[in-house]
């Protein structure tokens, strides 16, 4: 995401003691909600749309998301693109794909094969905003739909009717899960109950999350 080096150099000027991973955290703030989300929904096949050097990565550990065959990451700015690739480098359940556009490539992709789609792109809130409009209007009906940043309020309008969503704020900033699936209702529920009881846990002990999250809201063991 194009907005996490500016982010970061603007608290880094702004905040003498700065320190580093108290802005991974930041970044890292979605991390209890994908890891507690795949447990319950189990996906095989992920969209990410917006690579990142903390979301990419821990898709592909399988002691974090064991279900996943595939995961397919599309980003539009070239510059941080290649810092992820350098990051990860190569994976065979990885296919890390530039596009010109990420919005304009969910306008017009087939998403129907995703059980999973995260979305965390763009350098703007409208244009993300137009990412989860389009994601929402191609997604497949079973789909879970988590968008980082949900406190925006952008992106909750472009959230349309017949969905049902849900905003985990526990960790700024704020992360949202959107479904259409009534039977799913409970158990987000329930997991963003167990976040917030959990919350003094740094979102960085990915391990620990999916541990404690397991067994809760219909999660497998």
């Amino acid at each position: 995401m194009r907005l996490r080096p500016f982010i970061s150099h603007v608290l880094r000027k702004c905040v003498p003691f700065y320190q580093a991973h108290k802005t991974k955290t930041l970044y890292a703030s979605h991390m209890p909600v994908l890891l507690g989300v795949g447990g319950i929904v189990a996906p095989r096949r992920v969209l990410e749309l917006g690579s990142g050097t903390i979301s990419t990565p821990a898709f592909l550990k399988p002691g974090l998301f064991p279900s996943i065959e595939r995961l397919d990451s599309l980003e539009d700015d070239p510059v941080w693109g290649e810092k992820v690739r350098r990051h990860i480098g190569t994976h065979p359940k990885l296919r890390l794909q530039q596009v010109a556009s990420v919005p304009q490539w969910a306008a017009e992709a087939d998403l129907a094969a995703y059980d999973l789609i995260f979305i965390d792109d763009s350098v703007s809130a409208e244009l993300r905003a137009r990412t989860i409009g389009h994601v929402l209007a191609r997604a497949a009906a079973e789909a879970v739909v988590v968008v980082h940043d949900f406190e925006m309020p952008e992106y909750q309008a472009a959230v349309p009717a017949g969905f049902e969503r849900l905003t985990i704020s526990s960790f700024r900033p704020m992360t949202g899960v959107v479904w259409r699936s009534e039977r799913r209702t409970a158990a987000f529920e329930q997991l963003a109950r167990d976040i917030e009881a959990r919350k003094s846990l740094s979102p960085l002990r990915y391990s620990t999350w999916r541990r404690s999250l397991t067994g809760s809201a219909g999660h497998p063991g």
